[in-house]
């Protein structure tokens, strides 16, 4: 097996770590998590449509992810809330 590149981990006030995966510059714009129980299972993948900057950190608190999306026309950043909860 081959497993995707990790750029971040963040952990949630339930004890679950969230696993950022690398994504190639050339896909679609996205930030892609796989996420693990506080037992160390596996959950589920979370897959946000924007690209996070990498810092600060993303920041987990339930359903709820926020982080700094940077306009790549402008360079202007804004934090942006994302709900990872399928509808």
């Amino acid at each position: 097996l081959v497993y995707p590149t990790i750029v971040g981990l963040v952990t949630g006030p339930d004890g679950a770590l969230w696993v950022r995966r690398w994504v190639a510059p050339t896909s679609v714009a996205a930030t892609v998590f796989d996420v693990f129980g506080a037992d160390g299972r596996f959950r589920e993948t979370v897959r946000l449509p924007m690209r996070c900057a990498p810092q600060p950190s993303v920041v987990v608190r339930g359903a709820l992810v926020a982080c700094v999306v940077v306009d790549p026309a402008s360079g202007a950043e804004q934090v942006v809330v994302f709900s990872s909860r399928r509808a």
